[in-house]
């Protein structure tokens, strides 16, 4: 759709995918790991990404909700402060009498 532009979480929703991509690559190294301590700091990564990928992606909703509602805000005070819309009456032709 020309001049639409996504709302202000957006950008923390792709923060949350990457989050998300940065924890499946925690967990396949650890699926790798030989040495146990390793294996367990991968997971604790992983944990940590994916628990900021649920902030991010709760920020970016909380985000855009305030977004609309300061929208709906502005549209509401615009529309208020509008001059009334004053409707011009058409007059309708009378058809001419007949013998007068």
């Amino acid at each position: 759709m020309p001049g639409y532009s996504p709302g202000l979480g957006a950008g923390m929703d792709n923060r949350s995918l990457e989050y998300r991509a940065l924890a499946a690559e925690c967990l396949k190294l650890a699926g790798c790991a030989t040495d146990p301590n390793r294996r367990s700091e991968y997971l604790a990564l992983a944990q940590m990404w994916t628990e900021l990928a649920k902030e991010a992606a709760r920020g970016a909703r909380a985000l855009d909700r305030a977004q609309e509602e300061f929208n709906n805000a502005q549209i509401a005070k615009a529309v208020e402060a509008a001059p009334p819309v004053q409707q011009q009456q058409q007059q309708q032709i009378q058809p001419k009498k007949r013998g007068s």
